[in-house]
């Protein structure tokens, strides 16, 4: 599931140091947090998803690459459901591969002679889940009802997108309400959503 638009509306993050300094505001924290540098995140916490959703759709944007999320499990640390998610992961849009994809090194022949099946292709797409590991993980801290990064992966695995090009990021285009109304009425009449956004473009 692909996220909305996270360039506007950031809300705001705080750090919860023992030296009992000023709180980081986003905008400090999308400055000096660097994936790499683990104590530049290390005390950041996140009072709900939506902030989660923000700081790191923000990071995203500015870094060149789209994301999606891919993990919201209510349950705790002794793996019993509970009403509050616990654990959050949101990862890059190429991360993974496509069911049979052979890209993906468990779905290659290991035989010399595999079995060729013919077939017409009707179209040639590039595959948009190419195995990226970039993500980052939060955990629920019961004690302070705050979430908090334990793990930030900022290795890509291809050419991140240059800064023209971040508005049309997957999960970052945006469409008001006179083009939805357009979309709505393009996907009655049977028209994909691909080909939507290209009508409007």
């Amino acid at each position: 599931m692909d996220l909305t638009s996270t360039s506007s509306g950031i809300g705001d993050i705080h750090s919860t140091e023992a030296s009992g300094s000023e709180p980081l505001t986003s905008s400090d924290s999308s400055q000096c947090c660097h994936p790499d540098i683990k104590k530049s995140w290390d005390t950041l916490v996140f009072h709900s998803i939506k902030e989660v959703e923000d700081f790191y759709g923000q990071y995203a944007y500015k870094t060149g690459f789209s994301i999606r999320s891919m993990l919201k499990s209510k349950n705790n640390s002794k793996n019993k459901k509970s009403d509050k998610i616990h654990y959050i992961r949101y990862v890059c849009n190429k991360e993974g591969f496509k069911k049979g994809s052979l890209l993906n090194p468990n779905n290659k022949p290991r035989s010399d002679s595999p079995v060729v099946i013919e077939f017409e292709k009707v179209k040639e797409r590039p595959e948009e889940r190419i195995g990226c590991k970039a993500g980052i993980y939060l955990k629920l801290d019961e004690a302070l009802n705050v979430y908090k990064i334990y793990r930030w992966e900022g290795t890509h695995c291809y050419p991140l997108h240059r800064k023209e090009h971040h508005c049309y990021l997957r999960s970052f285009r945006e469409v008001n309400e006179v083009q939805g109304q357009l979309a709505l009425i393009n996907s009655k009449a049977g028209m994909s959503m691909r080909t939507s956004y290209e009508v409007m473009g």
